[in-house]
């Protein structure tokens, strides 16, 4: 590896294994998520381990996506970028608003970018298979969290729906917030929609054990 790169991986490598001793350090055996986490913590530490082990490949896909970012920034305003590429097939930029509007596109395009990228770099990684699954389940479960469609000011939809509602959405959507935070989880679906006795019921049955 040529010397040059080497200050930059060592900073590179030194800031991933910051990362995971916060992570390390914040796991407790009394913390309801402890389990998963743990499982994390263990897939990162051993992600980190593979990457150290080789900097240069990490230095490579760092300078691909930095030039890739570069061309998408060069891009974003041009006046026929909109209709440069095909459409993207991700359901959360449906809105055209996320194709016709140079900023949020470019939110959009750079987002993606990155999670091919982190994706790569996990893919590429010397894992065993089940350290390997979860590193993918994890970074996915990140990315998916980290989506410019997930944020006020990065989502067009959200910033129409509020000027349309009069900010009534914003309202309801701090409702399901502090909803969710004194349930103590996220729920992702309406919960008082089923009952049993009004519109669902429940059934005897037995159970039926089969070993061959």
């Amino acid at each position: 590896m040529p010397k040059s790169h080497a200050p930059h991986a060592e900073r590179i490598v030194g800031l991933l294994r910051k990362s995971h001793e916060k992570i390390a350090s914040s796991m407790h055996a009394d913390n309801p998520t402890h389990h998963v986490m743990a499982g994390f913590s263990e897939a990162y530490r051993a992600w980190l381990e593979s990457v150290s082990a080789k900097p240069q490949t990490l230095l490579d896909l760092q300078g691909k996506y930095m030039q890739a970012q570069m061309d998408l920034w060069m891009k974003a305003f041009q006046p026929d970028a909109g209709n440069a590429e095909p459409g993207v097939a991700d359901k959360r930029f449906n809105a055209p608003e996320w194709e016709s509007l140079p900023l949020f596109r470019y939110y959009r395009d750079s987002y993606l970018l990155t999670s091919k990228m982190m994706m790569q770099a996990v893919d590429e990684a010397e894992l065993g298979a089940a350290d390997k699954r979860r590193m993918r389940f994890f970074m996915r479960q990140y990315l998916d969290a980290a989506a410019p469609s997930n944020y006020l000011a990065t989502n067009p939809e959200a910033i129409k729906a509020a000027l349309e509602s009069g900010g009534k959405s914003i309202e309801e959507g701090m409702k399901n917030l502090v909803a969710d935070m004194e349930k103590g989880r996220i729920s992702m679906t309406d919960e008082g929609a089923f009952e049993v006795g009004r519109n669902i019921a429940l059934t005897k049955g037995r159970w039926s054990s089969r070993t061959s």
